[in-house]
């Protein structure tokens, strides 16, 4: 994502200190967080190499979708600025529970890396002096594919410090370089997009079955579902679109599963949760 002035103008500098970001799991999954380059202009991307390595002497497996490996789908890092949280703007989803092909499996001694650009994930254009880890609960160790639960998750990682002289002053808040969303009206209207007629009537069903369960989530504001995508999860959010609902492939066969499967409150799989 070069030159995308919403997440990387400005940033003259970046310092990841020497060392590693690294911890042990109760599991023997040990995470290295690495920069790519220490030091970097405006118009250069945030990048880090995310390492996972099995420091134990059996198999150990990972869902997938809580490593970096298909690509940064959850908030998987904790970064903040001065000490303040700085905003993730990535993708937020919610799945069907895993099967044995939604994990990746290392092998003892064994090592995968994959690189991450941070500036298209996070707000990293003020500057401040910033750190980094990944996030120790989005890294549960499963002895095996088929085992219903965890048998541990990482331990909290050391941090990654981070210098960035970004294009906002240092002190100024998000809020005062985000985009103002354009009014809207108010009450709970629900809006299709990509949807077909039977598509349509299957969301309004859901919504009419839980309307209690979800009055206080959505009545402020009109809801939009959009039925175009074709991944294998059940929905997925962007953060700063609270109320467009993206719904996916597994959203049809779930059956009558409860509306905040759908549709965001108390969800184990996300961090987002509407109007909050």
């Amino acid at each position: 994502m070069k030159n995308d002035l919403r997440w990387t103008s400005g940033i003259a500098a970046v310092l990841l200190l020497p060392g590693l970001c690294q911890a042990a799991s109760t599991g023997g999954i040990i995470v290295d967080v690495a920069p790519v380059r220490q030091s970097l202009t405006r118009s250069d991307d945030v990048v880090v190499t995310v390492t996972i390595r099995n420091t134990s002497n059996t198999t150990r497996y990972l869902l997938k979708w809580q490593t970096p490996f298909a690509g940064v789908q959850a908030p998987l890092f904790d970064v903040t600025r001065d000490g303040l949280p700085v905003s993730y703007l990535g993708i937020q989803a919610r799945r069907p529970p895993p099967t044995p092909a939604d994990f990746v499996a290392l092998a003892p001694g064994m090592a995968r890396s994959s690189r991450v650009e941070l500036s298209a994930l996070y707000r990293m254009n003020i500057t401040g002096a910033y750190s980094v880890r990944y996030r120790a609960d989005r890294l549960q160790v499963y002895g095996r594919p088929d085992a219903a639960r965890p048998q541990g998750a990482a331990v909290t990682p050391l941090v990654a410090a981070v210098w960035i002289d970004g294009l906002m002053p240092r002190g100024m808040p998000e809020s005062a370089y985000t985009p103002v969303p354009a009014p809207q009206p108010s009450g709970g209207s629900l809006t299709f997009s990509h949807c077909s007629n039977a598509q349509q009537a299957r969301v309004t069903a859901t919504v009419a079955r839980h309307v209690e369960a979800i009055r206080d989530a959505f009545a402020p504001r009109p809801l939009t579902v959009d039925c175009a995508c074709t991944r294998s999860w059940t929905t997925y959010v962007y953060p700063d679109q609270p109320y467009t609902i993206y719904v996916c492939k597994a959203f049809w066969t779930v059956g009558n599963a409860a509306p905040h499967a759908y549709f965001g409150e108390n969800d184990p799989h996300r961090d987002f949760q509407p109007g909050r």
